[in-house]
C-alpha cells in the first residue's frame, strides 16, 4: 500500500516526482548521467539516474547554509505534495484540487490550469512541455491521466490514459529516457472506499511516452497477462523509474498485490528494455505479500523509494529502499544482490518510504525513514534520516528526528536537505550528519527542490489534517529577521503575579486605542469595561477611570474594536465622542466625561457581530468601519452614526477564499486593512495556518490588493505598521493569528506581502500568548515608547487577560567553552543572567520528553534558577530562565516581591504533567539564618504562572534541593532542608487537568550538619538524587562531606536519621553540592566550596558508584566555588551533562552521541581521571564520547 485514505476521498503522504530535459520523442543511448542543464531541478529526482543531487548548486553551501530564511509562499486551493520542478527560474507544482500552477522564483502567479484529478506526483519538464499524472476521479470511475501542458502558458497540450481500469492512477513521477518519457502506474485499490473492499482488477504497469504528443510508445504489465487471467492483481508502480543510458536500461520498483494467488513480480526490483518494454530481470525482495487496508494478509512491503543508479567503489550500483526498511543493493546487469541493510523499522507508511538521494562523487545514500513498529499511526512515531555506505554494507550515520520522514531527500553542495511531518526541513552536513539549520516550512508531504541559491518546495499535510496548500521559498538573505530576539514584558493581568499590576476587570482584552497624550484606553470584553493604563518610564499604572460599555438583552456581549476619535463629528450629548467602541452585541457606543461612566450606544444594527472598528475621514466626511464578522460585511457609519448602504463591490475582496469573513479592520497609513478569518467564533479558534488573509481598500471600499492570503495566517486580527527601531522588522507589516494554538506574531513586507518571519524571543521560540487581540506601538507619552509594541490576549481561552509590551533586544551570545578541547559541537557554556540582570545561578532541571505540548517549554530544554538581583544581592532575585536545545534563553518566571517567591531559590524540579517546582529558601543575606518568612515550593504551571504554594514552617524550613519520583498522575517530591538538616518527602495527585494536591507530607531523613558557608552560603544537606529502581534516595551532605542513602524513599513512614553512608573521599569529595543520578547508575556530584588537593581543579565535578567506588573526576572551573546545580538526561541516543557554574554565571552543557562501537554500553558515564591542564575531558567513557559512525548488522 502506497497511497492513503483521508478525510477526503483519497491522499497521499508522498512526493512523487518531477522531471525535465530537451529531447525529441524517439529511444536512444546516450553516454554517461543525464543531467539537467545549469541548475534546474526539471524532474522529481533530479536526473533520471535517481540522485537527487544538484551537483551544480554552487550559492547554498554547508558554510552559510544556517543563514536559511524563507523567501515566499505563495497560496494554492490544495495540498501540494510533489517536489516541484524548477526550470528557468519558473516554479512547477500541481496539488490536490487539480489545479496546475507555474510561478516565478519570486512568488508570482505566471498561469494556472485545471486537470481532471488530485495531482499528487512531480512534474518533468521537457521541450517546453511539462508532464505530470493524475489520480482520475474514483467517484466518477475515471482513471488518471498523463498530461502535457505548454510550460509558457498552461495549456493543455495532450492528455492520455495509460490504462483504462476505474482504478488506475498515477502516483510516481515521468523520468527522461532518452528523448521519450517513463511513468508508472499504480491503483486506488488500496485507498479509494470505490476500490478497497475489491474485487480488485488493477495490475501495475510501466508505459514510455512521446513527450510531443502523448503517444505511448510501449506499455508493460508488471504482471502477465496469464497470472491476470489466472486472477492475479496488484504489483503496482507507486514510485519515479530510473534510466541508465549507457545499457539502455529501465529500472522500477514495484508494491504489493492486493489478494492471492501472489506473484513473483510483487515488492520487486524489476529491469527493462527501454526500446522495446521486455522484462530483463525481476528480483522480488519480499513474497507473498497480498496486503490491503481491509485484508491485511501481508507486510505491505512495496518499494515505495525510487531506483538510484551509482558507482560505488568502482563497482556499479542500482539501489532502492523498500517500506520494511531494508536498502537494497543490486547488480544493475543481472539483478544480483550485492547487499542488503535494514536502517529503520518497517510498516504501514514505515521503513524507508521515501525517496532517497544518492551524491554520484561517494556513492553514499542518503534515506528518508520512519522508525514506528506496526502497525503505524503515520502522524505519530519518529524518524531517522541515515547514511548508507552505497553497497549497503554499513550505516555511516543517522540523524534522528522527532517525527516520521515522508518527502523525498536532496543533495546540493555538500548538505543534505529534507522535510519531517512536522514540517520542519532540516539541513545537515553530508559528510557528518551534523544540523546546520532547520526551519518550518508548513510543509510534511513534499520533498525540496534546489536551483539557483534557493530551495523550493510544497505546503500542506494531508495526513496531519492541514490542508492549507502552498508552494514556499527559503533562501539567503543578509537581513536572516528571524535571528533577532524579542523580549515581552507582562504589564496588567486579572491574574494575579501574572504581570506587573493586576486588575480583576482585565479580562479577555481586545481594542486598544489612545490620543498622542492619554493611557492606554483598553476594551475588556469579559467584563463589559474599557480600564485605562498608564505606561511610562516610572512603570504602569492604573487609571481611576472605568467605563462601563452596554449591554443588550440577548447574543454575544463585550466590546471589541475601539477607536479614539479625532474629528468634530460622531457627538455624544452635543460633543463630539472621545472614544469609540464596536461590541459583539451589534452595538456602536461612545464615550466622553458628559457620559459619566458609562458609554452611550449611539448605534444598532439588528443580527451583527461587530469584531473590529476603524474610523477614517475623505473628502465625503468622517467614517466608522465596523468589521461584522455574523454578515460578512465591513458596515459603515457616517459622522452620525447612521449606517450607510453599500454601493456596488464595496469592501468586496475579488480573490477572498471561500469561507473568510472580516475579522477586524485597521487605519495604517490612509488606506483600511481587512483581517480576515473562517467564520463564526469556534472555527477562529480552532484555526490552522493558512486560514486567513488580509486585503487592503482604500477609505471609499475600494479594493486595492489582496496582500496576504494563507501562509502562516491563523485567523488573523491584530495589525500594525513597525516603525524603525523595531529591531530586523522595522517598517514591517506586523500581523497577529487569534488562534489559539497559532498565537503569534507574524512580519511581513508590506508593499509585496511576502513572510518576512516571526517574533522569536531569545531562545528562538515564537512569541506565543493565547487568544491574541490587538497590536499597536506606544505614543511616546502616557503610551509610553513608540517603538515598542503593545499587546492585549484573552488568555487561558478567554477567561483571562494580558496587556504586555515586545521590544527589540541585542541576540545573546554565548561564551567561549571552558573546556576547550571537547569534540566540535559537544559543548556549550551559556549564559544564565536574563534581561534583568539577575545573577547567581544554582537549580537546573530537565523538561522530560513526555511534557505536554503548548506553554513556553518544550522537551529537551534547560531550566535554570538565580536567586541573586543585578546588583548581587542575595536572595533578592527570583528568576527562572530557559535555555533551549540550541542555547537560545528565554525568561519562563519572574518572581516578586510577595512573601515566598524571594530567597535563595536553588531547589528546581520539573513534572511530567506539566508543572514546575521552584523552592525559595528564606535567606536574604545567604550567610546566616535569616528567615523572613516559612520556606515554601511554588508550582508553575507551563506557562511560568503560580498556580500553587506549598509553604510549612516545619517541613520545608529551608529547601535547597528536590528531586521527583515522577509517576504522571502522582508524583512525591524530596526536599532537603538546610536550616533544619532535614528531607521531607511531599505526595502528590495531579488529577487531569487540574493542579497538584497534597496527599501527604512526611519527615524521611534528619541529622545532618547545618550552618553557613562563605562559598555556599547556607550548608546542609544539599544534593538529592533518586533512584526509582531501588526506591533509593541519595543524600549529599555539604557540612559532613559525604552521601548518604536513604532506604525505600517514596514508601518510607518514618524517619531514617542521616540514612546508610554510600561515599567518604577526603582526596576527592570536598563540600558536595548538586547530586544527580546518571543513565549508568553512578552518581556524580559538584564539589561545593573547592578545597581540593589538585590545585588545577578546584570546582570540580566527580563521580563515583553507588557502592563507594571512585570512577572520575574533571574540572568545571579553574576557580573555586563554580560548581552548583547538576543535571543528566537520556533522550535517545543523546546524552547531556549539565553543571551550573555560579562564578561565570553560566551554564555548561555537553551533548554526547552514545550510538558508538565499544563494547562499553551506551549508558556508560565515566568521568575518567583527572587530567594535569585541568582542562580535559577526554578520558570519559563510551557514553560521553564524541559521535561516531554507527555500524548496523547487515543482512547477505
Amino acid at each position: 500500500m502506497y497511497g492513503l485514505t483521508m478525510k477526503r476521498s483519497t491522499a497521499t503522504t508522498r512526493s512523487r516526482g518531477p522531471a525535465a530535459r530537451r529531447s525529441r520523442p524517439r529511444a536512444e543511448v546516450l553516454e554517461g548521467r543525464i543531467t539537467p542543464s545549469g541548475s534546474n531541478w526539471s524532474e522529481y529526482n533530479y536526473d533520471a539516474s535517481g540522485t537527487r543531487d544538484n551537483t551544480a548548486e554552487t550559492t547554498l553551501s554547508s558554510s552559510n547554509v544556517s543563514g536559511l530564511h524563507q523567501l515566499w509562499d505563495f497560496p494554492t486551493s490544495g495540498v501540494v505534495t510533489g517536489t516541484p520542478a524548477v526550470v528557468k527560474n519558473v516554479v512547477y507544482a500541481g496539488d490536490t484540487s487539480g489545479t496546475f500552477y507555474a510561478v516565478s522564483s519570486s512568488g508570482k502567479l505566471l498561469w494556472k490550469t485545471k486537470v481532471n484529478g488530485e495531482v499528487t506526483d512531480s512534474p518533468l519538464v521537457t521541450d517546453n512541455t511539462v508532464i505530470f499524472g493524475t489520480l482520475g476521479n474514483p467517484a466518477t470511475l475515471t482513471p488518471g491521466s498523463v498530461y502535457g501542458l505548454d510550460a509558457s502558458t498552461g495549456a493543455i497540450r495532450w492528455q492520455v490514459q495509460p490504462d483504462s481500469n476505474p482504478a488506475a492512477q498515477i502516483w510516481g513521477s515521468a523520468t527522461l529516457v532518452g528523448r521519450n518519457v517513463a511513468i508508472g502506474v499504480a491503483s486506488g485499490d488500496e485507498i479509494n472506499p470505490q476500490f478497497v473492499k475489491g474485487p480488485y482488477t488493477a495490475r501495475g504497469s510501466l508505459v514510455l511516452l512521446n513527450p510531443e504528443n502523448g503517444q505511448i510508445i510501449w506499455k508493460t504489465y508488471t504482471i502477465s497477462d496469464a497470472d491476470y487471467a489466472n486472477g492475479a492483481n496488484g504489483a503496482p508502480i507507486w514510485s519515479t523509474p530510473a534510466y541508465d543510458p549507457t545499457t539502455n536500461i529501465i529500472y522500477a520498483g514495484t508494491g504489493n498485490n492486493y489478494s492471492a494467488p501472489a506473484t513473483t513480480t510483487s515488492d520487486a526490483m524489476m529491469a527493462f528494455n527501454a526500446t522495446n518494454g521486455q522484462i530483463l530481470w525481476v528480483n522480488q525482495r519480499t513474497p507473498n505479500d497480498t496486503w490491503t487496508p481491509v485484508f491485511p494478509l501481508g507486510p505491505d512491503a512495496d518499494f515505495g523509494d525510487s531506483p538510484h543508479l551509482y558507482q560505488f567503489d568502482g563497482q556499479s550500483i542500482v539501489g532502492e529502499g523498500q517500506k520494511n526498511g531494508f536498502y537494497h543493493a543490486l547488480n544493475p546487469t543481472t539483478g544480483a544482490v550485492i547487499n542488503q541493510i535494514q536502517v529503520v523499522p518497517g510498516g504501514f507508511l514505515g521503513g524507508l518510504f521515501a525517496t532517497a538521494a544518492v551524491d554520484p562523487k561517494t556513492g553514499v545514500v542518503f534515506a528518508n525513514g520512519n522508525d514506528s513498529p506496526p502497525p503505524m499511526n503515520p502522524t505519530q512515531g519518529t524518524g531517522d534520516l541515515v547514511a548508507i555506505a552505497g553497497d549497503g554494507s554499513h550505516v555511516l550515520w543517522d540523524f534522528h528526528t522527532p517525527t516520521p520522514n515522508l518527502s523525498g531527500v536532496a543533495l546540493a553542495n555538500g548538505v543534505v536537505y529534507f522535510v519531517s511531518l512536522n514540517g520542519t526541513m532540516y539541513a545537515l552536513d553530508e559528510a557528518t550528519g551534523a544540523l546546520l539549520d532547520q526551519v518550518n516550512t508548513g510543509g510534511g508531504n513534499s520533498g525540496p527542490a534546489i536551483s539557483n541559491g534557493q530551495i523550493y518546495l510544497g505546503q500542506g499535510n494531508l495526513l496531519t489534517g492541514n490542508t492549507s496548500g502552498g508552494i514556499v521559498a527559503f533562501g539567503l538573505s543578509p537581513a536572516q529577521p528571524t535571528r533577532t530576539p524579542y523580549l515581552q514584558t507582562n504589564l496588567v493581568s486579572d491574574l494575579p503575579g501574572q504581570a506587573q499590576i493586576p486588575d480583576s476587570n482585565l479580562v479577555n482584552p481586545w481594542g486598544v486605542s489612545f490620543s498622542s497624550t492619554s493611557p492606554f484606553w483598553v476594551s475588556d470584553q469579559g467584563t463589559n469595561t474599557s480600564t485605562l493604563y498608564s505606561v511610562t518610564p516610572a512603570g504602569v499604572k492604573k487609571q481611576g477611570l472605568t467605563v462601563t460599555i452596554p449591554t443588550t438583552s440577548s447574543g454575544p456581549q463585550g466590546p471589541t474594536g475601539q477607536v479614539f476619535n479625532n474629528t468634530s463629528t460622531f457627538l455624544v450629548n452635543g460633543s463630539p465622542a472621545h472614544f469609540i467602541f464596536a461590541d459583539l452585541n451589534g452595538t456602536i457606543s461612545a464615550w466622553n466625561p458628559s457620559a459619566g461612566t458609562t458609554a452611550l450606544v449611539e448605534a444598532t444594527t439588528p443580527g451583527a457581530i461587530y469584531t473590529g472598528l476603524a474610523l477614517a475621514t475623505n473628502s465625503s466626511g468622517s467614517f466608522l468601519y465596523a468589521a461584522n464578522d455574523a454578515q460578512d460585511r465591513i458596515d459603515v457609519f457616517n459622522g452620525s452614526f447612521t449606517l450607510q448602504t453599500p454601493g456596488p463591490n464595496e469592501f468586496v475582496d475579488p480573490d477572498l477564499p471561500s469561507g473568510l469573513v472580516p475579522f477586524n479592520i485597521q487605519l495604517i497609513n490612509g488606506d483600511l486593512y481587512v483581517t480576515y478569518a473562517p467564520a463564526g467564533h469556534p472555527a477562529q479558534v480552532g484555526a490552522i495556518p493558512g486560514q486567513g488573509a488580509v486585503a487592503i481598500f482604500t477609505t471609499s471600499g475600494v479594493f486595492q490588493d489582496q496582500l496576504i492570503t494563507g501562509g502562516p495566517l491563523a485567523a488573523p486580527w491584530g495589525i500594525t505598521l513597525a516603525p524603525a527601531g523595531f529591531g530586523a522588522f522595522s517598517g514591517d507589516l506586523l500581523v497577529g493569528n487569534f488562534a489559539y494554538n497559532d498565537s503569534v506574531i507574524n512580519a511581513f513586507d508590506p508593499t509585496t506581502g511576502a513572510f518576512r518571519g516571526t517574533l522569536t524571543d531569545a531562545s528562538g521560540r515564537p512569541i506565543f500568548n493565547q487568544g491574541l487581540w490587538t497590536l499597536t506601538f506606544g505614543n511616546g507619552t502616557n503610551g509610553s515608547d513608540p517603538h515598542t509594541l503593545y499587546f492585549t490576549a484573552g488568555i487561558d481561552g478567554e477567561t483571562h487577560g494580558l496587556l504586555g509590551s515586545i521590544q527589540a533586544v541585542p541576540p545573546l551570545s554565548p561564551k567561549a567553552p571552558i573546556v576547550p578541547n571537547l569534540p566540535t559541537g559537544a559543548f556549550q557554556s551559556l549564559t544564565t543572567v536574563p534581561p534583568n540582570g539577575d545573577q547567581n545561578p544554582y537549580g537546573v532541571a530537565v523538561v522530560p520528553q513526555d511534557f505536554p505540548n503548548g506553554g513556553l517549554l518544550n522537551p529537551g530544554d534547560l531550566l535554570v534558577s538565580n536567586f541573586n538581583n543585578s546588583s548581587n544581592q542575595q536572595g533578592t532575585g527570583t528568576t527562572i530562565v530557559d535555555i533551549a536545545p540550541n542555547g537560545r534563553q528565554s525568561v519562563f518566571f519572574q518572581g516578586s516581591s510577595t512573601p515566598g517567591q524571594l530567597g535563595l531559590t536553588t531547589a528546581l524540579g520539573v513534572l511530567k504533567s506539566g508543572f514546575v517546582i521552584v523552592g525559595s529558601l528564606p535567606t536574604l543575606d545567604g550567610t546566616s539564618k535569616t528567615i523572613q518568612a516559612p520556606g515554601s515550593l511554588l508550582i508553575l504551571d507551563r506557562y511560568g504562572r503560580v498556580v500553587t504554594t506549598l509553604s510549612d514552617q516545619a517541613l520545608l524550613d529551608g529547601p535547597w534541593d528536590l528531586a521527583v519520583n515522577d509517576q504522571g498522575d502522582k508524583a512525591q517530591v524530596f526536599v532537603s532542608n538546610v536550616l533544619s538538616g532535614t528531607v521531607t518527602r511531599i505526595d502528590l495527585s495531579i488529577p487531569d487537568g487540574g493542579t497538584p494536591i497534597i496527599q501527604g507530607e512526611t519527615q524521611i531523613a534528619s541529622g545532618y550538619f547545618t550552618g553557613t558557608d562563605p562559598t555556599a552560603l547556607v550548608i546542609g544537606p544539599t544534593g538529592l538524587a533518586y533512584d526509582p529502581k531501588s526506591d533509593t534516595l541519595y543524600v549529599a551532605s555539604t557540612g559532613d562531606n559525604k552521601v548518604f542513602a536513604i532506604s525505600k524513599a517514596a514508601r518510607r513512614s518514618s524517619d531514617a536519621g542521616m540514612g546508610r553512608l554510600v561515599y567518604q573521599d577526603a582526596a576527592h569529595l570536598h563540600g558536595p553540592l548538586g547530586l544527580v543520578l546518571a543513565p549508568n547508575g553512578d552518581l556524580i556530584t559538584a564539589n561545593g566550596d573547592a578545597v581540593n588537593p589538585d590545585a588545577n581543579q578546584p570546582s570540580a565535578l566527580v563521580e563515583f558508584t553507588p557502592g563507594g567506588q571512585f570512577v572520575g573526576e574533571f574540572s568545571l572551573d579553574p576557580n573555586p566555588g563554580g560548581a552548583f546545580g547538576l543535571a543528566v538526561t537520556k533522550a535517545g541516543r543523546e546524552l547531556r551533562l549539565a553543571a551550573v557554574d555560579d562564578n561565570t554565571n553560566s551554564l555548561d552543557v555537553w551533548t554526547f552521541d552514545t550510538r558508538g562501537g565499544s563494547s562499553k554500553s551506551a549508558d556508560a558515564f565515566s568521568l575518567g581521571a583527572a587530567q594535569p591542564s585541568g582542562a580535559s575531558f577526554t578520558s570519559m567513557g563510551t557514553g560521553l564520547d564524541a559521535p561516531r559512525p554507527r555500524d548496523l548488522p547487515s543482512r547477505r
